[in-house]
């Protein structure tokens, strides 16, 4: 009974799931889209300096270079947060055989338990 609710409950976990991943894959294109457009109505050239270095390139790219550095930088975070999550998984699936084994020791100790109790009551019906 419980490994059916936990199975409907995993699916339905893993629908919402997916339909999360959609709508922010949406998102991120509705973004780009927009980011796309204004980089391209802001097309003038500009000066870029950095320390020693100094250079004239277009505000569009500017745009869109920072938007891409930008778009990593937040890959590689959900990278390590993914990375962190798929070691608690892994623990945490340890954890779940290991309980699993000592649930089923303990339900074959009971059983033991259950069979002596049973002869010692069969023990106790026969007459002395």
């Amino acid at each position: 009974m419980q490994e059916e609710l936990l199975c409907i409950l995993y699916k339905h976990l893993c629908s919402l799931e997916d339909s999360i991943m959609d709508w922010k894959f949406v998102l991120a294109l509705i973004f780009a889209l927009i980011v796309a457009v204004f980089a391209l109505q802001n097309a003038g050239a500009v000066d870029i300096s950095f320390l020693t270095f100094e250079l004239t390139i277009s505000q569009a790219l500017v745009i869109l270079i920072s938007a891409v550095f930008g778009a990593l930088v937040v890959l590689l975070l959900s990278l390590v947060r993914w990375i962190k999550g798929q070691a608690k998984l892994k623990n945490l699936s340890k954890t779940v055989t290991g309980l699993e084994q000592e649930n089923k020791q303990l339900r074959m100790k009971l059983e033991h338990l259950e069979i002596v109790e049973n002869e010692k009551i069969d023990l106790e019906k026969i007459p002395h």
